[in-house]
């Protein structure tokens, strides 16, 4: 088999990632086939690092001959390599539902608390406080909710409103 068959048979996309810890920029052509400059930010070896900041996409063949072409220094180096198939991996850790964390607030506490510990974005910490507010969960739980808030946000007042039976709203506002 030939080069040219075996360039043929190559499937895109095709990913290239950064391989240093520095930044590593250049140039590419966007979607729309006009050059764009490009900064791929991370460390690669970083459990922390999102992926999409350190990975380029090449759609065509024409794309990765002109990346291959502007970026041909960087890519002799070593600091921009191909990589075989990119699995986009989403931390769904903080994506929970209505139902999710009313039923979190049922369980013991301690196995509440070990979930609450999981949480990595205000966002649900502040639902999860609504409903134990609304549900008049044990101070214990509300506090426990509020401490990690503060862990996670820096927070010192957690903003909370509920509405009581005469509609008036009352809490920290």
């Amino acid at each position: 088999m030939g080069v040219k068959q075996i360039k043929e048979n190559m499937e895109y996309p095709k990913f290239f990632r950064k391989a240093i810890r520095g930044n590593v920029g250049g140039t590419k052509l966007n979607k729309r086939g006009d050059p764009e400059d490009f900064l791929l930010k991370g460390d690669p070896n970083s459990s922390l690092t999102d992926q999409d900041d350190i990975t380029l996409e090449i759609n065509s063949e024409e794309d990765e001959k002109y990346l291959i072409k502007k970026n041909k220094s960087t890519i002799v180096k070593g600091y921009l390599v191909e990589v075989g198939d990119y699995q986009l991996s989403l931390d769904t850790t903080n994506s929970v539902t209505d139902g999710y964390l009313k039923d979190l607030l049922k369980k013991p506490f301690g196995a509440m608390r070990k979930r609450v510990d999981a949480f990595t974005s205000p966002v649900p910490l502040y639902r999860l406080l609504e409903y134990a507010v609304k549900d008049n969960k044990p101070i214990k739980t509300v506090e426990y909710i509020k401490t990690k808030l503060h862990e996670v946000e820096g927070v010192s007042v957690i903003p909370l409103r509920t509405e009581g039976e005469s509609g008036v709203v009352a809490g920290n506002i």
